[in-house]
């Protein structure tokens, strides 16, 4: 090469300049053309490099060296593709010659040694270690290619390995994977990146990396990371998705890994994957197919699809459980299927368990105890199989079957599946997030915290604060609550979900309207464009805790969109907060789409339509004001008429507005799409009037009756009394209580229950318990005690509710009865349940509120959570939780509670101690309501002789039915026959003053009443059965003289005692000399002159 200098015109700018003439090159002059070679071609930058050899190639004057050495290039890039048929003689001749300089000679070397690596390596090894001088490029090729693992780490230890060039660096490193000595490489990895930082070194750096994570989490499902895993899993995801365009061919390797190591879960890698899908097919054919069929997924139709008797292979149970997931396959089929002996029958019995296990939660409905019944013992006996088989199962598997479980109200079977396969330092994965919910739906507080102390509130997703914000609310921490929802509300401002129950909570902390309004108006207007079943609760909280008129506006316009969906929404809706309705509006809330109501006359007849604009429906009851006729009507006044040259003549009859008109279509909608599930039922009023209450009684006797309360089943004495209730009155607890508590059908089953606590300073009570004691009026002696009560915040609004609705003043009720319609007003309800009310009244003022401790609540109650009242289950949680003795009148219950080892009161012992502290005008008032309604309560013989001394007839009628119904004080012929003779002498005393019965039994005497004798004979009935005696008339004779005793010295006594014995032994078939000859031998061994 020679360098000539110019001066002069005609040259650049300064008039000079200078030109190299390239004469000859020779390989001293390439010397740093073949490092930048080299170095792509390590970099692995091919292309690059081959097009440098194309480029120096056409260039003349080359030595024969030199073109020799740009040969035995072309043949290193020709050996990195992989290309067959490559000759050595060239790089033979090369590594010969002396001439050459010393890194030129280490290029050649090391490209004959990568040539002989593939076909002899045992020469490519010999010729390595015999070579007089080696260089970085030898060292790369032999670490590469040649070294064996032991090798590659003595020199991974040597201390030399610092003073190692990049080239031997990525030798030690591609050596390393190709020992599948993944450690090193990734350390290796390491000490590349720190010392020649580029593309290349990041990407061995993530790909080793990733490598490591693969294996250390190899046959592991994402779900089934711990946190570092998770979080380290998402760094190398950010890497690749950072680098992956600087050399797309490459990284390909670590998107493959990445992959397997998500189980095909990330969205961003699946997408990056599909744009790149032939060069993920080059490397693996296998990850490729996955990746199509997840992207290109096609239904496949029912038609398509028949389940052989034996399925015995994954692949057509997997194509059933997706069609059944989309609901593209009949679960009727799938159920006649199975019942016609349908099996599943791989070559593993556990998988066969597994997925029978899957088709039967598939089959499974809430509504069909039974078949929960058998899917619980079916889910609890597949896991108790195998432990050690269940955790390696697919966690995204299992999460399904989870999912299905809490829908069908098996949340703690869910928990019993999560717990065993989550990782002790868990990620805040679906596997979590199901387990968290399942916690919550199982009422586990306690463990719901510890799992939920793991994680810092930043790395919290929405769900979770959403259920932390569920668990507070019932934990009536409702400031935690509320902050909780908040933080849901900063991730994602459109869940209608979040905002309904900010909602519900600031009410719940007495939040005044104004506030509330402004609450709703911070609610995004997106959230309110579009129908969708999950808003409905939103609004049904709006209506009923802050304007009506709002929820009614936003109603319309999806009633417009969607009528037949939203015709049952609008109605209840309306309904439901009718009593919170003002006739004042301050602010009038238009809909947007819906404008009003119209009825017009078309000449022919009357129509009615709604007006809308803005949106498209197809309903024939609604009109378009841009059609042409509704740009005629909306323009029209009601009595105007237009002569249309089209339409003919249009009048305007009536307009109401958008509101009233869409609640009166939503009626006749929602009446007409009704196939029997809808309790709604619409009654047109017959034309005449006379038939009105013929109509209304019809209407009553039909739907007022309890079926449920007649069914056989409750004849059953070992049903719990609140079990009883939450049968036959589900939803409605306090009629559910009052009912079965004032029914003779279900009071003959309850008892007192005589275990537990005696003496207790603090009891809680249920909505049961509470009417009990209201009823009988033990209330206040509850009060004088000193006894504290406590009621569960879901007690209490039970009986609030129940006495704010009935204290109305414009309370009305309709009920039918044997003799007619008969109506209840306000009135009635002073009059007939006034003292009853003030009791529930006392009780609420005097009792106090707890809030519940964090503790988990035991399985045995969860279990019975949704065939008990609420308030039950509410009362006997912090009865549990905060060790508070509960009072029940559910003696069946209390047995159950006694054995789970909760804190249950001697029901007995206490209502005990209660009446030995009342006066006898409290007791009998509790002696009445347990005669008529049949209550059981403690009551004292000795009352009873009270009762019967009274000059009220209706006291001597309840002494007669409580002899009736308990018959004598205990199995003591003395003690029976003093208790039965005292009753017989305070009547026949009243009766004796009271005259009538001298002229005769009510048989021959229709002036006197018989209480009397009623009472009489219904102690003449108890001698029969409890006194000692041969014969009956022994017994009667037993009974008549004990009670003449006193009476021996007055004649009128005397004879009216044996008028009424004599009556009752002629009507019971006595032999009246019998019992004459047994009394005369009892009075004469007591020297009675008679």
């Amino acid at each position: 090469m020679e360098k000539q200098i110019h001066t002069g015109s005609g040259d650049n700018v300064a008039n000079n300049k200078i030109v190299n003439i390239i004469n000859s090159i020779e390989p001293k002059d390439i010397k740093g053309f073949i490092a930048d070679f080299m170095q792509d071609i390590s970099h692995r930058k091919i292309s690059d490099a081959e097009k440098k050899i194309d480029s120096i190639t056409n260039i003349d004057g080359l030595d024969g060296n030199v073109k020799s050495i740009l040969n035995a290039l072309k043949i290193k890039a020709d050996l990195i593709r992989e290309k067959k048929g490559l000759r050595k003689q060239e790089l033979q001749n090369l590594v010969r010659n002396k001439t050459l300089d010393y890194d030129v000679l280490d290029v050649t070397l090391s490209i004959l040694l990568h040539f002989e690596s593939k076909i002899q390596l045992d020469s490519a090894r010999d010729r390595y270690f015999s070579a007089e001088r080696i260089g970085q490029y030898s060292n790369e090729i032999f670490f590469e290619y040649l070294s064996t693992d032991d090798e590659i780490v003595e020199s991974f230890n040597n201390q030399d390995k610092f003073n190692f060039l990049e080239h031997e660096v990525l030798g030690l490193i591609r050596g390393s994977l190709r020992n599948n000595n993944i450690n090193i490489a990734y350390d290796l990895s390491k000490h590349l990146n720190a010392n020649y930082p580029s593309i290349n070194s990041t990407f061995f750096l993530l790909h080793c990396e990733t490598l490591l994570l693969l294996n250390n989490t190899k046959n592991r499902h994402i779900l089934s990371f711990n946190r570092h895993e998770k979080n380290h899993a998402d760094i190398l995801i950010d890497s690749l998705l950072d680098n992956f365009s600087s050399d797309a061919s490459r990284f390909i390797l670590p998107l493959i890994n990445q992959l397997y190591i998500t189980g095909f879960t990330n969205t961003k890698l699946v997408d990056l994957a599909k744009k790149n899908i032939i060069e993920i097919k080059k490397i693996s054919s296998e990850c490729a197919d996955i990746i199509t069929k997840i992207t290109n997924k096609t239904v496949l139709p029912y038609s398509q699809l028949t389940l052989p008797q034996e399925i015995k292979d994954l692949e057509t149970f997997s194509t059933l459980d997706e069609l059944l997931t989309i609901g593209s396959f009949n679960k009727t089929s799938l159920a006649d299927w199975r019942y016609s002996g349908g099996k599943i029958s791989t070559d593993d019995s556990y998988i066969n368990s597994l997925l029978e296990l899957q088709v039967s939660v598939w089959l499974c409905t809430s509504q069909d105890k039974n078949s929960i019944m058998d899917l619980t013992q079916q889910a609890e006996e597949f896991l108790s199989l195998d432990i050690n088989r269940y955790k390696e199962l697919n966690p995204s598997n299992l999460i399904f079957l989870c999912e299905r479980f809490m829908a069908l109200n098996l949340s703690l079977i869910a928990v019993k599946y999560l717990d065993p396969i989550l990782p002790d330092e868990p990620w805040l994965s679906p596997l979590l997030e199901n387990l968290l919910q399942a916690l919550y739906l199982s009422e586990q507080n306690d463990l719901f915290f510890k799992k939920l102390a793991l994680f810092s509130d930043d790395v919290k997703s929405e769900s979770i604060w959403l259920l932390e914000a569920q668990v507070y609310e019932r934990l009536q921490q409702d400031d935690k609550a509320i902050t909780a929802v908040q933080e849901a509300i900063k991730i994602d401002n459109k869940n209608a979900y979040s905002w309904d129950l900010l909602l519900y909570l600031r009410q719940k902390k007495k939040t005044n309207k104004d506030d509330l309004t402004k609450l709703v108006v911070e609610i995004p207007s997106e959230v309110f464009y579009t129908y969708h079943e999950t808003k409905i609760p939103l609004l049904n909280s709006i209506a009923k805790y802050v304007d009506p008129n709002i929820a009614e506006s936003v109603l319309v316009d999806w009633f417009v969109v969607n009528p037949n969906q939203l015709a049952k929404h609008l109605i209840d809706i309306h309904h439901n907060s009718l009593i919170n309705r003002t006739d004042k509006q301050d602010v009038v809330y238009l809909p947007k789409y819906c404008i009003k109501g119209i009825e017009y006359n078309d000449g022919f007849r009357k129509n009615k339509r709604i007006l809308i604009k803005d949106v498209v429906t197809e309903h024939p009851l609604f009109l378009n004001i841009n059609s042409p006729l509704g740009k005629i009507v909306e323009k029209l006044t009601i009595g105007e008429t237009v002569e249309d040259p089209y339409l003919g003549e249009i009048s305007l009859t009536d307009e109401i507005p958008a509101p009233v008109a869409a609640y009166q279509a939503a009626i006749k909608i929602r009446d007409q799409i009704n196939d029997g599930s809808d309790s709604f039922k619409l009654f047109e009023l017959p034309s005449n009037e006379d038939d009105f209450l013929p109509y209304f009684e019809k209407i009553l006797r039909r739907f007022s009756g309890n079926k449920a309360a007649q069914n056989p089943v409750l004849q059953n004495p070992n049903i719990p009394l609140c079990m009883r209730g939450n049968f036959t009155h589900h939803g409605d607890y306090f009629r559910a209580a009052y009912y079965h508590l004032t029914s003779i059908e279900t009071t003959q089953y309850i008892n007192l229950h005589n275990e537990g606590i005696k003496d207790p300073d603090k009891i809680i009570v249920d909505t049961y318990t509470s009417i009990y004691l209201s009823l009988l009026g033990f209330v206040p002696l509850i009060e004088k005690k000193g006894t504290t009560l406590i009621l569960t915040n879901y007690t209490k609004d039970i009986l609030e509710s129940w006495i704010r609705d009935i204290t109305r003043e414009d309370y009305l009720s309709l009920d039918v009865t044997k003799f007619g319609m008969q109506r209840i007003t306000a009135e009635d309800i002073r009059n007939n349940a006034y003292d009853f009310i003030q009791q529930l009244k006392l009780l609420i003022d005097i009792s106090q509120e707890e809030k519940i401790n964090v503790v988990d609540t035991p399985e045995n109650l969860v279990k019975i959570k949704d065939i008990i009242d609420p308030s039950v289950f509410s009362t006997i949680q912090l009865s549990h939780a905060n060790n508070i003795p509960w009072l029940s009148i559910d003696h069946l219950l209390c047995i159950l509670a006694q054995k789970s080892d909760f804190p249950v009161v001697n029901s007995y012992n206490f209502l005990n101690m209660l009446i030995n502290s009342s006066d006898f005008k409290e007791r009998k008032e509790s002696i009445i309501v347990s005669l008529t309604c049949g209550l059981p309560v403690p009551i004292f013989y000795s009352d009873i002789i009270i009762l019967s001394r009274s000059n009220e007839n209706k006291d001597i009628y309840l002494t007669a039915k409580f002899i009736e119904k308990h018959k004598s004080p205990s199995n003591d012929t003395l003690e029976n026959i003093n208790y039965l003779s005292q009753i017989m002498r305070n009547v026949i005393v009243k009766a004796y003053l009271d005259r009538d019965i001298l002229k005769g039994s009510r048989a021959y005497n229709p002036i006197y009443d018989g209480y009397e004798e009623y009472v009489f004979n219904v102690c003449c009935q108890t001698a029969l059965l409890c006194l000692e005696g041969k014969t009956a008339e022994a017994r009667m004779a037993l009974l008549i003289s004990e009670t003449l005793e006193p009476f021996y010295q007055s004649r009128s006594l005397r004879k009216l005692v044996c008028d009424l014995a004599t009556s009752f032994s002629t009507g019971h078939f006595l032999s009246i000399e019998a019992i004459n000859i047994e009394l005369e031998r009892i009075i004469s061994s007591k020297n009675i002159t008679a």
